[in-house]
């Protein structure tokens, strides 16, 4: 069985827009033993390009964990 995390990460630039911090992040998160799985749009600027989305990352969960 899988457990899933989600990391809110926004992007900055404006017409130009990049990304600053997410490979940190992945690494981090990889550190703590999780797999980084995908990305989901949260934010659409008004042409519809994104500004905001969940980092989504999951780990298998431990046997005994009943939840």
């Amino acid at each position: 069985m899988k457990e899933y995390t989600f990391v809110t990460h926004y992007f900055t630039g404006g017409l130009e827009t990049r990304s600053e911090g997410h490979r940190e992040l992945i690494q981090q998160k990889a550190a703590e033993g999780w797999r980084y799985a995908g990305f989901f749009p949260t934010g659409l600027n008004h042409e519809g390009v994104p500004f905001k989305v969940d980092l989504i990352f999951e780990r298998d969960r431990a046997e005994d964990d009943s939840r």
